[in-house]
């Protein structure tokens, strides 16, 4: 009696031939039948085996176990290599590997079945710690995008608007008042540059200035004596 690899006979007793085993399926010679491959696996027929599917693909009954199916970007095959699941949010994946990917440089999110991460835009900043979104920054706060958290606005300079990509300066001659949070004139005896947030009194500085300069010594000269009659 022979054996024919990828085959089986047509009964246990008497058979005059063998039948090949059909894509999806393996020869068992331990019992003589053509089993089905097992979830994450695939056989082309006439063989006595089945293959594994390779990372980030998957097979089940519905493809016959004939083929392994890429599973689509943003998800990757389940534990059992029979289907596919979403990444969670802040997380992404391409295709062709077997687990998602975590992302975390500054800026970046994503959201449930992400194939890349998206950059936090201008004004906003990425949602910490789950990366699941961006969030508009705050008041006195600013952001060109792209970070983590937005920054505090420089000595001098404001924002009046929630989700601000940059701060403002107000002009010279006025000043940003915080409890109205506007630019406001600045009243006599007072000035400001560019910048300030507040004003300065011009006595102090011109007390400054008289204190850092320094004030020239008055010299009184003798006059030369000169011969008088006598």
């Amino acid at each position: 009696m022979r054996r024919y690899l990828g085959k089986v006979s047509a009964s246990t007793v008497g058979s005059t031939s063998c039948t090949f085993c059909a894509s999806g399926k393996f020869a068992n010679q331990a019992t003589n039948t053509c089993d089905d491959c097992e979830p994450g696996e695939w056989s082309q027929g006439d063989s006595t085996s089945c293959e594994s599917c390779a990372n980030g693909y998957y097979s089940n009954s519905d493809t016959g176990f004939s083929a392994c199916i890429r599973c689509s970007p943003g998800s990757v095959p389940n534990s059992a290599q029979s289907g596919c699941v979403p990444c969670d949010v802040g997380w992404y994946v391409s295709y062709g590997v077997s687990a998602c990917l975590v992302y975390s440089s500054a800026g970046k999110y994503s959201t449930s079945g992400s194939a890349s991460c998206a950059t936090a835009s201008a004004g906003c900043n990425s949602n910490l710690p789950n990366r699941d979104g961006d969030v508009i920054c705050n008041i006195d706060k600013y952001s060109a995008g792209g970070v983590d958290s937005g920054s505090t606005c420089d000595s001098g300079s404001y924002t009046t608007v929630l989700g601000s990509a940059s701060c403002e300066r107000c002009e010279p001659g006025y000043s940003f008042d915080r409890s109205s949070a506007s630019c406001i004139q600045c009243p006599a005896s007072t000035y400001a540059s560019v910048g300030v947030v507040g004003e300065e009194s011009v006595q102090d500085v011109l007390a400054t200035a008289r204190t850092a300069q320094k004030v020239p010594r008055i010299v009184r000269l003798r006059q030369p004596a000169t011969n008088r009659p006598r």
